[in-house]
């Protein structure tokens, strides 16, 4: 199994490839590192579980997300 260090370094490579190549903004890349993040230590923390309701923050910041792309 890899460790998370190595998961880690993987993540940043690839982040660095998609702003390197043009593919997603900076800022993208941040953002998606930010919510990959938060997912991690709240299910890492015991506070949320796969497959169980999501909190309403989480419940928030998800519709903002889906109502934004809705306008594309």
């Amino acid at each position: 199994m890899a460790t998370p260090s190595l998961l880690a370094a993987w993540a940043c490579l690839v982040g660095y490839s998609r702003v390197a190549k043009g593919r997603h903004f900076p800022c993208d890349v941040l953002v998606g590192a930010a919510i990959g993040l938060v997912a991690a230590v709240a299910m890492e923390s015991g506070r949320w579980e796969p497959g169980t309701e999501m909190a309403p923050l989480a419940k928030t910041i998800s519709g903002v997300f889906i109502t934004a792309g809705q306008y594309d």
